[in-house]
């Protein structure tokens, strides 16, 4: 009996796990396509002057 109750717990919390890192994966691809656009407009209205300043020591990574 407790070995059935243990495994309904994991099932519920892996499937709610999964549901949230799909809900994670979403949004990423949401901001990510938003990110997406505002540069392309960002470089379409600037040219050669739409550059990204930092003061940052580390290297810019893509």
């Amino acid at each position: 009996e407790f070995r059935d109750f243990l495994n309904q717990e994991y099932q519920a919390y892996l499937l709610a796990m999964q549901d949230y890192l799909n809900c994670l994966g979403r949004e990423h691809e949401s901001a990510t396509k938003e990110i997406n656009e505002i540069m392309a407009r960002w470089m379409l209205w600037f040219g050669d002057d739409a550059k990204i300043h930092s003061n940052s020591p580390e290297p810019a990574r893509p």
